[in-house]
């Protein structure tokens, strides 16, 4: 029976994109709780001042997760992980349920009486915590490593998301009586619906997934008994358990044996965690010196921390970055601890923009080390995984230049207050991209992809640093001749997208799927990027002088490095790839001229032109293309008219009254970004995934209600409603540009995907022309105008 599995591999694995997706929301639930708790200490502050909420809540929860996770390991083998599962996450959505709860009982008074039923209920979530994250990590122990690494990444998403919809809920009702506790309480509801969600998916989607499957039932008959629930759940009567438990029993190692052999790895996570809890998030509220963020200060760390220790578990995803020696691993963790006199010299000594850089340091190595131990320093991903991480990287290069400078506006708005900047740039930017493209899409046949997009990421690379080299030629003054300067490089960033972007979105559409959506995906990681950026750039340096300006620049000059990354990866990495040259070979055979030089790069001659004359007889025109896909043309011009008409122009000038001063545009920049991200990642889930031509165009069209709605929110309503609709506009716009791009290059030759990616890409700068002019309508009637 074990061999069968073992000399076998499984014959349908198609569900192994679903059960990453799964496994990455079951993260999120088992962390979402307890991140809600951190994320709302700013509540807990101002209701209990006088009892230091994060340290006390702290410590009840984690006595109750080691001692619960201690007695569940002692007996794993005898306990069925499934009820184990599922108690846990009913657990946290009961826990956090109560919360809200008591608050509404006590009508968010204090006292010591609340305090102690808040205590109590902290501590079933570090049951629930013990149940769940044992449980899980247990049970994808059996499976293949990007399942327990993207549930891994899944707890880091729990703490971004969660710092994410806080900073939402938080100004959203900053200015309104009882903000806080108002904006508190709709997160909790939020994140109990979270945890819902992840009983309905452990309990009935997770069991039933191909891959999930073919693991468990491997595990049942090398003598597991913790899988039979599940496997009952998913339709199959385990019978292997007559022929192979007692072989198997007899040569299963026991845990002291396990923890003997793996003692490097459990000390590591011990001291990770050690250090990590030992700043986190106590001294964050309690100790970190000087600042002038007031309540939002504490939220921004917490927020810095989550986001780089997201980051931190993708990393492993490149292989060179994955750390699999046993002796590195120690000496990283232990390196690591000097972070403690740097928290301490900093809190006393320093500002607050070398405590972000700090808290950074602590969640990037948190997240990536975890990972790497957790995982076992898994052996390798395969190319498909590489070139989806490189392409998400290209896809952040291709518009991390233009994000910066719409995320910097607001110093362009300090240094040029009467050019309107985010209009007139965006103005100037998008017709040479369209003219560009509209060039490029002509000749696309007979230009050399690799040149072209090569050419396109150096000009980012030079333009964005152009941008530091005028701000300190004129010393940050403005003037017209200076703006016209500025315009002048914008003008650049236009011919490098088109460039870039017509280019990439031409060549992966000769390949998978999965690649083109990671390289959307990165575009509108792009986007999120620069917000969180420029959100700590500009918190570093609201206090001092000439803040805005430092700012700025050390944005810009970070920007200048990602897109150098970008033209070292695609130059050296990319065309090297395993799968990449698959595709390109393929795309040769069948014809295309574009991919040679990328061939050549990677080392492969091509011989294929020999039959080049009877694949070019039977490809379809650029017209024919475009005929037979005007619904997928018409609706990215749409998607993006709409798109471009509100965004960026009418978020920094048109927004009505709010109460956040200049933080209000880049939090709304910010919302929008994150989730025009979260939208590009959405049809990664199958049943979110729009693939009927008329729904798309109905979901199009249904986007044009937002113009209403955002007219009379900016006249009558607050900043709350206006957050909610920048959500909606940045999440259909990523949602539906993704499922479009992904289905339209179905069914064709690879030259024919070529021309029609970048047919596409044609009408979507054409719609953001449009948009963008569309967009000025919005200072009608308004003073100083034009």
């Amino acid at each position: 029976m074990v061999a069968r599995f073992e000399n076998q591999a499984p014959e349908n694995l198609h569900g192994k994109y679903q059960a990453m997706v799964v496994c990455c929301i079951l993260g999120i639930g088992s962390l979402v709780s307890w991140n809600s708790l951190l994320s709302v200490g700013d509540y807990y502050y101002q209701v209990f001042p006088d009892y230091h909420p994060s340290r006390v809540l702290t410590f009840v929860y984690q006595p109750f997760s080691i001692g619960t996770i201690v007695i569940f390991a002692y007996h794993e083998s005898k306990i069925n992980t499934r009820k184990r599962n599922l108690i846990g996450y009913i657990l946290f959505t009961t826990s956090i349920f109560l919360l809200i709860i008591l608050d509404l009982a006590t009508k968010g008074h204090g006292g010591i009486g609340p305090y102690i039923v808040l205590c109590a209920i902290v501590g079933s979530f570090g049951f629930a915590d013990a149940s769940v994250r044992g449980g899980m990590i247990g049970d994808l122990s059996l499976m293949c490593p990007e399942l327990i690494q993207s549930f891994v990444a899944g707890l880091a998403v729990a703490g971004a998301l969660t710092s994410a919809f806080r900073l939402i809920t938080k100004a959203a009702f900053e200015k309104t009586h009882d903000g806080l506790r108002k904006g508190a309480m709709i997160f909790l509801a939020i994140s109990t619906l979270i945890e819902f969600l992840c009983v309905l998916l452990y309990a009935y989607v997770f069991p039933k997934l191909p891959i999930v499957k073919y693991y468990r039932s491997k595990a049942a008959s090398e003598g597991s008994k913790t899988v039979y629930a599940d496997l009952a759940a998913a339709g199959i009567q385990n019978q292997s358990d007559l022929t192979a438990d007692d072989v198997s029993k007899d040569k299963r190692l026991n845990n002291k044996e396990l923890l003997l052999e793996n003692v490097d790895y459990v000390v590591n996570l011990f001291l990770i965690y050690v250090l990590t809890l030992s700043i986190l998030p106590g001294f964050l509220y309690e100790n970190t010196g000087q600042h002038g963020l007031g309540s939002w200060y504490a939220l921004v760390l917490i927020a810095m921390y989550n986001w780089w220790d997201l980051v931190g578990r993708y990393i492993p995803m490149v292989k060179w970055l994955n750390v699999e020696n046993r002796k590195g691993l120690t000496v990283a963790v232990l390196t690591r601890f000097l972070l403690v006199p740097a928290f301490y010299f900093t809190a006393k000594y320093g500002d607050q923009g070398w405590m972000i850089l700090l808290v950074s340091i602590l969640g990037l190595t948190n997240g990536h080390l975890t990972v790497c131990i957790l995982a076992k320093a898994p052996r390798g991903y395969t190319g498909k995984y590489q070139a989806m991480v490189v392409c998400c990287i290209l896809g952040i290069g291709s518009l991390v230049s233009w994000n910066s400078m719409l995320t910097i506006a607001d110093y362009y708005y300090q240094v040029f207050p009467d050019y309107h900047p985010s209009r007139v740039l965006t103005l100037i930017y998008q017709p040479i991209a369209l003219g560009t493209i509209m060039f490029l899409a002509y000749r696309e046949s007979k230009i050399s992809t690799r040149k072209r997009i090569l050419t396109g990421y150096i000009i980012f690379t030079i333009s964005t640093f152009l941008l530091i080299a005028l701000d300190l030629t004129t010393k940050g003054h403005g003037g017209i001749g200076h703006y016209i300067v500025l315009c002048t490089i914008v003008a650049s960033f236009g011919l490098a997208d088109a460039t870039v972007k017509g280019g990439l979105v031409g060549d992966l559409s000769l390949m998978c799927p999965e690649l083109i959506q990671s390289y959307m995906a990165g575009s509108g990681m792009a986007g999120a990027l620069t917000s969180v950026l420029r959100l700590i750039t500009k918190a570093a340096f609201e206090k001092s002088n000439n803040s805005l300006r430092k700012g700025a620049m050390i944005f810009l000059a970070i920007s200048t490095f990602i897109e150098l990354l970008c033209v070292i990866l695609y130059a050296y990495v990319f065309p090297k790839l395993p799968i990449v040259k698959y595709y390109r070979r393929k795309a040769a055979s069948e014809g295309s001229k574009t991919v040679v030089a990328d061939l050549a790069a990677a080392g492969i001659q091509n011989l294929s032109d020999l039959s080049d004359d009877d694949s070019k007889n039977q490809m379809l025109s650029k017209k024919e293309l475009l005929l037979q896909n005007i619904d997928h043309a018409v609706n990215l011009f749409l998607i993006y008219v709409l798109t471009l008409s509100i965004f960026p122009g009418f978020l920094y000038e048109n927004t009505g009254q709010h109460g956040l001063g200049d933080w209000y545009a880049l939090i709304l920049v910010a919302t929008y970004n994150f989730w025009d991200l979260v939208g590009r990642y959405a049809p990664l889930v199958k049943w979110l995934k729009v693939e009927n031509r008329k729904a798309l165009t109905n979901a199009v069209l249904t986007r044009y209600f937002l113009v209403p709605a955002f007219y009379f929110t900016a006249k009558y309503g607050d900043q709350g409603w206006m957050i909610m609709l920048v959500s909606i506009l940045g999440l259909t716009n990523g949602h539906l540009t993704v499922c479009i791009m992904t289905i339209a290059p179905k069914g064709y030759k690879g030259p024919e995907k070529n021309a029609l990616g970048n047919l596409l890409v044609v009408f979507i700068l054409g719609g953001a022309v449009v948009g963008i002019s569309l967009g000025w309508l919005w200072l009608i009637g308004k003073k100083n105008a034009f």
